[in-house]
């Protein structure tokens, strides 16, 4: 069995594009005098600032593949090569909640002295590898059935 999951950002873009239209119209409505200077060369930074963060937003993506011989993943637009741990490199995996803010500072790629690696996207939900090298990576996930059965069936198989 072979379980696959992409999660993306793109509800933190969806929030953030109406804070920056509202801003943007306050600019133009505190400009009404003279309309045709609303995108003075002091205010090109800042929006070209804007654009690049909600573009970014809109373009995260995280990848995830879990198979009895492996575990395989990407975080674009940060790390585009896959990245593979065969399961014999795997001690213990988990499905855990967490709290983004206080445990790792938020979502994102984000790194916690105390829980490791995470790669999360949204949602307080993460599948938790725990590495034979001491290594601990979290990864956003939606716990289904099918996921807790393979889980069940790779522990069963480190035990042995």
């Amino acid at each position: 069995m072979k379980i696959s999951q992409t999660h993306r950002m793109k509800s933190y873009f969806w929030f953030a594009l109406p804070i920056v239209l509202v801003i943007w119209g306050i600019l133009f409505y505190n400009n009404k005098e003279n309309p045709s200077t609303f995108l003075t060369v002091e205010l090109i930074p800042p929006v070209i600032s804007i654009v690049l963060i909600l573009g970014l937003l809109w373009s995260v993506k995280l990848q995830w593949e879990l198979d009895p011989d492996h575990f395989t993943f990407s975080f674009k637009p940060f790390i585009w090569k896959r990245k593979s741990y065969p399961t014999n490199e795997i001690e213990t995996i988990e499905i855990c909640k967490i709290k983004p803010l206080l445990d790792f500072g938020g979502w994102g790629l984000r790194y916690s002295t105390k829980f490791g690696n995470a790669y999360t996207t949204h949602g307080n939900t993460v599948l938790r590898i725990h590495l034979k090298n001491y290594k601990i990576l979290n990864f956003t996930t939606e716990n289904t059935p099918e996921l807790t059965e393979l889980i069940d069936s790779l522990s069963k198989k480190t035990q042995d």
